[in-house]
């Protein structure tokens, strides 16, 4: 059976819809900063909030983190408070929490274990449907003032997760073989001047770093993927466009790091920021449809302020000191991938007051929710700090973001159609390290003999548009 490209038309365009809020305002109390980070489960039914400023009379900066479940109407807290040791821990800088929503991971980038004023270290922990245990040992600076959980982040399993120490700018990777958390592969260094952030995808085999740089120097980012023992680079360094702009402040990717974003917060004049896109064909990693801040100071991508989807399809971003909701307020937008660009769904939304500076986000695996903190929020008492959890709806707005070009069925088992709003005249397949795997021409049976795995059509039609689809082979 032959099978043709078909044409059809599609009407696409943006749902000016608002994203409705799911239960009501979580607060921290005075002096919490509580939202500073924050990180949500797959389903987005469970969400960890980061309270690194917590303080007890004269200890400041002691940190704390709350975990909280929502149960059809509003988010009660999950199991006990969990808390730092001792002034400058920072406790709760950085949160992760797994698909399940049973293992969270916490950077302490404050703790002085060796001595040094900010050697840093890691913790795990379990629910065990009652409480939080610590899961290993803690990990612990290796080296003097080193940071060590600056940035952490962990694999939807809960079984891997990637840390960086950003005075020495290096990060690791480890694992839990059932006992205590091991380092696999090397430790991943040489960053200029120093790793700042860190991703891991869902599957745990692929990491992005990120290297903001300081003033007189570019920021870069870097893709690995764990094959044999090792951590092997993906393509070349992503370098930022400007000396300063703070490229790789945030970092972000999908499963099998199919999209990649990295921020540059003091991008463009007074710093209005942008967020830059990547994907990998070719050999190469491919920029595209980058998000601009609206203005002058809107520091867009400031602190942890880029999350995407595993799917790649949506992306949160925020820009700390935008002036929407007042000065500083600062607001977080949600886009689309739409025909291999980002669109804007809904309206920005804006911080409460003026000075509340939104300044972290974290959108579910599946896409259909997002968390936004706003640690400077004074609803609590002064810079108590509070989070917000939106619905993306992405149902009903999948009615109204139909895109230009359609690849079904997928995953593909063999035989699958293209349906396009114009001709296509070329589809090219490439593995996840960008190598050509096979082509198609409009008259060829469309029929796909690969091994099963992840990869990218590459397809451009008649009137020159060209598109990068991501296929799952069966």
């Amino acid at each position: 059976m032959r099978l043709l490209f078909c044409s059809i038309f599609f009407f696409s365009f943006i749902s000016n819809a608002q994203f409705s809020q799911v239960g009501t305002d979580i607060d921290g109390l005075t002096g919490d900063g509580s939202g500073n980070s924050v990180s949500l489960n797959a389903d987005g039914t469970v969400l960890v909030v980061g309270s690194s400023s917590y303080s007890v009379m004269s200890s400041y900066g002691i940190g704390k983190v709350l975990i909280y479940k929502y149960n059809g109407i509003d988010w009660l807290q999950l199991g006990q408070t969990l808390y730092g040791e001792f002034g400058n821990d920072f406790f709760g800088n950085s949160v992760s929490i797994n698909d399940a929503g049973n293992r969270i991971c916490i950077g302490v980038v404050g703790k002085s274990g060796l001595g040094g004023t900010q050697d840093g270290e890691v913790r795990v922990y379990d629910f065990d449907g009652t409480s939080w245990g610590l899961v290993g040992a803690v990990l612990v600076s290796a080296s003097l003032n080193s940071r060590l959980g600056t940035s952490v982040d962990i694999s939807g399993g809960g079984n891997r997760i990637v840390v960086c120490a950003s005075g020495d700018g290096e990060a690791f990777v480890f694992e839990f073989n059932g006992t205590n958390w091991i380092q696999i592969g090397q430790t991943m260094s040489g960053m200029s001047p120093f790793v700042t952030s860190v991703a891991i995808d869902s599957g745990g085999n692929y990491v992005v770093l990120g290297g903001e740089g300081g003033v007189g120097s570019f920021g870069v980012s870097r893709i690995f993927h764990y094959s044999l023992g090792n951590w092997l680079q993906i393509g070349g360094d992503l370098i930022g466009d400007e000396i300063g702009d703070a490229f790789g402040k945030a970092v972000t990717l999908s499963t099998d790091a199919s999209v990649v974003c990295v921020s540059s917060p003091n991008y463009g004049v007074q710093y209005a920021g942008k967020v830059s896109s990547f994907s990998f064909f070719s050999s190469t990693w491919n920029s595209f449809s980058p998000i601009i801040g609206n203005g002058p100071t809107d520091n867009l991508g400031g602190f942890e302020s880029v999350s995407l989807d595993d799917n790649g399809e949506w992306l949160i971003v925020s820009s700390f000191s935008s002036d929407g909701g007042g000065v500083d307020s600062g607001h977080a937008s949600v886009y689309k991938i739409i025909s291999n660009s980002w669109q804007q769904v809904g309206n920005n939304i804006l911080g409460e007051y003026a000075g509340d500076g939104l300044n972290a986000v974290s959108i579910s695996s599946d896409g259909t929710r997002f968390a936004l903190g706003s640690k400077f929020n004074d609803d609590g008492g002064l810079n108590a700090g509070h989070v917000r959890v939106y619905d993306i709806g992405k149902l009903s707005l999948l009615d109204n973001l139909q895109e230009e070009i359609y690849i079904f069925p997928n995953p593909i088992e063999n035989v699958f159609r293209i349906e396009s709003e114009y001709e296509i005249v070329s589809a090219d397949i490439y593995d996840v390290y960008g190598k050509f795997v096979v082509s198609f021409s409009k008259d060829d049976e469309l029929v796909l003999n690969i091994k099963s795995g992840v990869y990218f059509f590459y397809l451009k039609n008649v009137v020159g548009t060209e598109f990068v689809k991501k296929i799952i082979k069966s």
